[in-house]
């Protein structure tokens, strides 16, 4: 089953930017990327889908992505979705209370090389845990 991916916020530029670095990621099965323009949006979304990672962009506000993250710990069906802070450093996703982060970079190939550390976790994880496919 593909991966599925949640891209909170920022411009289509920078959606480009992602999907193309994501394109260059080894997956057997691929990613599905969805894209929302707005916090708001995205939290409307995800009364219908369960993502395997969610990317809040660094572009949204700090009351933002709080507010996205209190509404998330009370969703039990997204409890296992990976939430990344897109852009930022871990400091701010610390402080935001989002457990990963995910730095921007001057070029698609470190980006990629990034995408592929952190997607790894998960696979990694799924393996040991014996899951063999994702949500």
């Amino acid at each position: 089953m593909k991966t599925h991916l949640l891209f909170i916020g920022g411009s289509k530029n920078e959606l480009s930017d992602f999907l193309e670095a994501l394109g260059r990621v080894p997956e057997d099965d691929g990613f599905k990327c969805t894209y929302a323009i707005t916090v708001s949006q995205g939290l409307e979304m995800l009364k219908y889908l369960v993502p395997d990672h969610i990317l809040l962009n660094d572009v949204n506000t700090e009351d933002e992505c709080m507010q996205f993250m209190s509404v998330i710990t009370m969703r039990p069906k997204l409890d296992a979705v990976k939430i990344h802070l897109y852009g930022g450093d871990e400091i701010i996703a610390n402080r935001l209370g989002i457990p990963g982060c995910i730095r921007k970079c001057e070029s698609i190939e470190a980006l990629a090389t990034q995408l592929i550390s952190v997607l790894a976790e998960r696979q990694i994880a799924d393996s040991l845990m014996g899951n063999t496919e994702n949500n």
